[in-house]
């Protein structure tokens, strides 16, 4: 898994299933790939919500990614103290609202079965190609920025001026840790109405 591997099968599911011109929400890893796939495909608009590869990969932020790998090759060999790890890792760090409650369930049940994915993960992420801020800068159709500000591993500070850079970008500030749909999902959908109104009368 990287996110050009997941901008590769995005591109495969948009052209079996049709679709023209797709606004692409992308969260994480996914809105990563939903930029690579607009770099080279026609979309509408994208919703990128706390996104990677916004930053310069540098010596300790590789570092950082493959102490990460480490965690999560942890739970790849099952590791006895993995599951509460994880366990707290999303309750305090990836999706720490009420709202998001039922998925963090979902998602730390799998725990060990989505651990070798999250180890390659971030493997993927410590890698030269992992930073796309090139790629984000030419984009020139409708990027709506939807941050979780309470994220402290995609942190919005860090990536500001790779979203200041880009040609038609805007941002709306969420609390939550790193799902803005999933941990304010009544604001969330306000938000997204009103940016996909200003699509119904864009030039491309």
């Amino acid at each position: 898994p990287s996110a050009a591997r997941y901008a590769e099968l995005l591109s495969g599911a948009i052209v079996q299933l049709k679709v023209e011109r797709p606004i692409l929400l992308g969260n994480s890893i996914g809105g990563a790939a939903a930029i690579i796939h607009a770099s080279a495909k026609p979309v509408k608009a994208l919703v990128l919500c706390n996104p990677g590869g916004l930053i310069e990969v540098t010596p300790d932020i590789s570092r950082a990614c493959q102490a990460m790998a480490r965690f999560f090759d942890a739970g790849a060999r099952k590791a006895w103290w993995f599951r509460p790890a994880f366990r707290a890792y999303y309750r305090f760090l990836v999706l720490p609202s009420p709202a998001a409650r039922a998925q963090r369930k979902r998602i730390v049940a799998a725990g060990y079965e989505i651990a070798p994915l999250l180890r390659d993960a971030w493997l993927s992420f410590g890698r030269p190609e992992a930073d796309i801020r090139a790629l984000a800068a030419e984009l020139d159709v409708p990027a709506w920025f939807a941050w979780a500000t309470g994220d402290k591993i995609v942190q919005l500070s860090r990536c500001q001026p790779a979203i200041d850079a880009m040609k038609r970008a805007r941002l709306t500030k969420f609390r939550g840790g790193h799902a803005a749909f999933l941990e304010r999902p009544a604001q969330f959908a306000k938000e997204f109405r009103r940016f996909a109104k200003t699509l119904d009368g864009a030039a491309r």
